[in-house]
This record gives structure tokens, C-alpha cells and sequence, in this order.
């Protein structure tokens, strides 16, 4: 093999796995990385086969991040070329800099990827092919400013040549098969399209592409939410609250390997960290919170990275403990919900446990403050025709620790208020066994109960459950 076929990757991969059925989708893709031909500057050519090598996790690589490897076809040659590249990140889309270091010429990368546009992607474990666009004026403009905040040396690249350096968005293609490097869970199954194509096994269940966010409304909301109004104050807190504290003491084992989900600006791992917690884990689907959390690991011994809850990087098995607080499936739509909760469920160890905690329908609409409010909001939606969307699912009330009057022309974002019932039958539904329960007041207080009795008590604030696979 010299070049890419005109079919997309995944469809090769599935050709060749036709001929010798042996072969596994990893062989598939390792066929390709071994044809590939990579940069002639020797470190770069070695980071590429580190990066294959260990699935991006040890490269070797000591500069920015984050990085991809880029395959695109030779324009001359048909070959197929291999780069690392870093690329910029912004509202889940994924971008390339053709800078060279500020030279003249562009990239040869550049040239091929404008001469052939569909390129295929590889991140971490992640692979998919991608149709390659460079930005209009207008577009890079926008983008720019903040490229250049986050990597200044962009700038200095540009003063140092007249080219003016192309930003090139890869747009994941809706046909094109990711690598998940693992046979995704049935009960994710009959969540997805079952029309939409992916490469897998005869008769084997289907999950949308790994690695790549996909923004519903909600999720579109909260991410533009917390990346502006909220940044600052979720990005550097820190410690444990009370009830935090007294679960993990209880449930938590220090020396097992742990993964927090929604780690914002690393709260939760770095006191897990300092309480000697030794492998520890965790994501968040927004880049600058994972570059806060990284930022205060100056020794880089817990491992971050930007992650999409609703479709993780991570292997089946992976994790003895998961941590899934700050009510993060709460800012989730109901499918990603689900998703959120079948992956957290797949990554975890058999007898693995599982610390989620939710918003309390039952307590804020006990009180009398919100119990008005959701009174005017009930009425508000009928009258704006809005009925379509639960009572559950309302706006912030409060932006950036202030009153938000937007909340009562129900403008997004919004947050989902789980009843008890709701949040245990979504774990259970996914294969979880509840095996405590507290709400803020028996937490504060030092104890759990049985989550059946949460179903007529008095639950305060948040709901904390904890569960084993």
C-alpha cells in the first residue's frame, strides 16, 4: 500500500479485515502508521512513533500541547504522510496553525491537505477522517486573538514572515468511523441513530465517534457558560466540602486508581492528591479548565485531559473508583444523560464504586423561594408555547455568583433537577447497584441511608449516591 484509497479509513479497515478476519481494527490502523512516511526531522519523526506506540500518552514530546497526528495524501507522490501537530481547541471544534515556525514557505502538510482536504485525524486513541478547511479572512480574524492568548508564539511566527499563517478547521466527517479501540456497551446502543454508519463487528452495538464532542443545545449552553460567566470561579477553587469529605473517607480506597469526570480546574483530584490518593485521573470537555488543573500539577502526577463524558477515551475496566460530583450529569441533555452514565458505568472495574451526586427537585421545590418561581415558570412556558421542556430543566438563577434576571425570561442555559426516584432507576437502568445514599444534611452530618428512604424524606440541597458495577 503507497497511498490512501479513495474510500473512507474505516471502510479500508473493514476491506482489510474482509480478506484476513483475523485482523482487528488496531491491526488495521497499525498497517497504515507502518506505510506511513513521516516528517525527514528526526524528532518530529519520533514523536510520531511514540505517539502511535503508546496511543499519544508518552511521546516524548516536551513543547505545547495539545497534539494530533495529521495523515494526508502526498500531492505529488499519493504516499501517505504522518505529523504531529499541536492544535487549538475552541467550542469543541479542532484547528491547525500552518505556521513553520514563521518561515516563508508553508508546511508541507499544508500543501498536501489543500491539494487533498479529507485527512484523517488521530488523537490519542481516537481516529477519524476529517475534511480539511482553511479559514476565510473574516474567520481566522475571530479566532485569532484568542489562538495567539493561549500560544503566543503564533504571534511572534507571524510578525516573522509576510505569509500570513492559515488556521485550518478539521471538520469531522458524518460517515467517518472512529477507532474506539473497544466494543462499546449495548445499552448505548439503541441511544445512537440506528442509521448512521459505523465501523464495527457483524451484529455488534454502535456508539457515535470517540473523542469527539457532540453539542446538543444544553450541553452548547453550559460549555459557552462556563468558559465566560463561570470560568473564574469554578477554575480556582479549592478543597473538599464537608460532604465530599465524609464520602470519600468512607467509600474510597487511596492507593486504587480513581478518575474524576467534570474535574474543572482539578478541585476535587489535587485535595485527593494531598490526602494521598496515588493514581488519579480526570477530564473536563472545556481545554482551559484541564490547562488550570495541569497548571497546579506542577509534578504531573495526576493525569488531565479534555474529555467528552457522554464518550470517553478510556479503556472497558479501566478505573477502581470514579468520582462523578459538581452534579455534572445535571448539565447534560436526556440522551447524553444516559450516554454520561452507560460510559461511566463501562470504564469502571467490576465491583468498582461510584460516587455521583445530583441537583434535588424535591428540596428546591420545597422551598418557598423557588417554589414560587417554579410556579411562574410553569406558567410562563405555557403561555410562551414551551411546554415541550420539563419543569426539571431550568435556567441558572444565579450567573457568576449574582442574580440573573435572564432566568426569568427562561433563557438557557439550563440545569436538570433529578427527583430521587430519577437519579437512582438512570444508575440502575445502566447496571449500577445504589448502595448508599445521603442528601447535604445526613452527609454533613457523617452517615448515608438506604436511597429508598430518601424517596419520602426530607432531602436538602444534593442528592450524593453511591454505587458498585
Amino acid at each position: 500500500m503507497s497511498s490512501f484509497p479513495n474510500s473512507s479509513l474505516g471502510e479500508w479497515i473493514a476491506r482489510l479485515r474482509q480478506e484476513d478476519p483475523s485482523l482487528t481494527v488496531k491491526d488495521g490502523l497499525d498497517v497504515i502508521d507502518r506505510e506511513a512516511l513521516d516528517n525527514a526531522v528526526g524528532f518530529a519523526a519520533e514523536h510520531a512513533r511514540r505517539y502511535v506506540a503508546t496511543d499519544g500518552a508518552e511521546d516524548g514530546w516536551d513543547g505545547p500541547r495539545p497534539i494530533l497526528l495529521l495523515y494526508t495524501k502526498g500531492r505529488r507522490t499519493g504516499a501517505i504522510r504522518r505529523n504531529p501537530l499541536l492544535y487549538f481547541e475552541h467550542e469543541g471544534q479542532r484547528y491547525l496553525i500552518g505556521s513553520k515556525g514563521g518561515d516563508d514557505r508553508h508546511p508541507e502538510w499544508y500543501l498536501n491537505l489543500v491539494a487533498n482536504p479529507r485527512v484523517h485525524v488521530r488523537v490519542m486513541e481516537e481516529v477519524y477522517e476529517a475534511e480539511a478547511r482553511t479559514l476565510e479572512d473574516e474567520e481566522r480574524g475571530a479566532l485569532w486573538p484568542e489562538l495567539v492568548a493561549r500560544y503566543p508564539m503564533f504571534a511572534d511566527y507571524q510578525q516573522a514572515t509576510a505569509r500570513q499563517i492559515p488556521v485550518v478547521h478539521l471538520r469531522p466527517l458524518p460517515d467517518a468511523p472512529a477507532y474506539l479501540g473497544r466494543q462499546p456497551p449495548a445499552d448505548v446502543a439503541m441511544l445512537r441513530d440506528p442509521g448512521a454508519p459505523v465501523l464495527r463487528e457483524a451484529g455488534a452495538p454502535v456508539l457515535r465517534d470517540a473523542g469527539t464532542p457532540v453539542f446538543h443545545e444544553v450541553e452548547r449552553d453550559n460549555y459557552q457558560h462556563y468558559k465566560h460567566t463561570e470560568f473564574e470561579s469554578f477554575a480556582h477553587l479549592e478543597g473538599l466540602i464537608p460532604a465530599e469529605q465524609f464520602l470519600i473517607d468512607r467509600f474510597f480506597v487511596k492507593d486504587l486508581r480513581t478518575l474524576e469526570a467534570g474535574t474543572g480546574g482539578g478541585r476535587i483530584l489535587h485535595s485527593l492528591h494531598a490526602a494521598g490518593f496515588s493514581d488519579l485521573h480526570g477530564y473536563d470537555f472545556l481545554e482551559e479548565f484541564v490547562r488550570v488543573a495541569k497548571g497546579k500539577d506542577r509534578a504531573g502526577d495526576i493525569d488531565f485531559l479534555v474529555g467528552d463524558a457522554a464518550c470517553l477515551p478510556y479503556r472497558d475496566d479501566s478505573f477502581d473508583q470514579v468520582v462523578y460530583l459538581e452534579q455534572m450529569v445535571c448539565q447534560l441533555n436526556e440522551e447524553n444523560r444516559e450516554l454520561a452514565t452507560a460510559e461511566a458505568h463501562r470504564i469502571l472495574k467490576p465491583g468498582g464504586t461510584a460516587l455521583f451526586s445530583f441537583l434535588s427537585h424535591e428540596a428546591r421545590s420545597r422551598e418557598l423561594l423557588y417554589k414560587t418561581f417554579l410556579a411562574y415558570l410553569k406558567t410562563f412556558r405555557r403561555l410562551a408555547s414551551r411546554t415541550n421542556r420539563s419543569i426539571q430543566s431550568q435556567p441558572w438563577l444565579k450567573h457568576g455568583g449574582k442574580w440573573n434576571p435572564s432566568a426569568l425570561l427562561d433563557k438557557p442555559p439550563y440545569v436538570y433537577w433529578f427527583t430521587v426516584r430519577e437519579a437512582v432507576e438512570l444508575l440502575q437502568r445502566h447496571g449500577f447497584e445504589v448502595i448508599a445514599a445521603a442528601s447535604s444534611k445526613e452527609a454533613e452530618a457523617g452517615y448515608t441511608v438506604d436511597h429508598r428512604q430518601l424517596l419520602e424524606g426530607d432531602v436538602t440541597e444534593k442528592l450524593f449516591l453511591v454505587a458498585r458495577k
